[in-house]
């Protein structure tokens, strides 16, 4: 009768720590986007988007996989922010969705700047050709 009780007792603190880890992913897996909210920011009025569709989400992580990260770093970047970008990543159907949060800028060169709110990316840049990309999705309504 006191074995099982212990074994009782060490199943029951067994299923506690693995049930309650909150281990979630530490790395992106850009496969795993399954929408991203836009809000778009003009002088006065937010515009947001939601983009589901395949096919865009496909655009974007092929433009993001293109984006030069400076990890770590938190830059002041010139310009008015244009808009703020959440991808929102489903890495298990039993868990809550993952949000990455990332402010976007459009620079005059026709780049494309982002500050990451997760510090492992930090500050990115896109080239002119992917940052077109981008914008089509982004900014549908210029």
């Amino acid at each position: 009768m006191q074995q099982r009780l212990v074994y009782f007792l060490i199943s029951l603190t067994a299923l506690f720590l693995i049930g309650c880890s909150d281990e979630a992913p530490k790395e992106f897996n850009l496969d795993q986007l399954t929408r991203v909210v836009v809000q778009e920011i003009n002088k006065g009025t937010q515009n947001e988007i939601i983009i589901m569709e395949e096919k865009d989400l496909e655009s974007i992580r092929e433009v993001f996989k293109e984006i030069k990260w400076e990890p770590g770093s938190m830059v002041d970047i010139e310009g008015e922010r244009s808009a703020e970008a959440t991808l929102c990543y489903t890495y298990d159907k039993n868990m809550p969705e993952r949000l990455f949060v990332y402010e976007v800028y459009l620079m005059k060169e026709g780049t494309i700047s982002l500050q990451s709110e997760n510090e492992e990316e930090g500050y990115g840049e896109l080239s002119k050709e992917h940052a077109e990309s981008l914008k089509t999705l982004f900014f549908r309504n210029k």
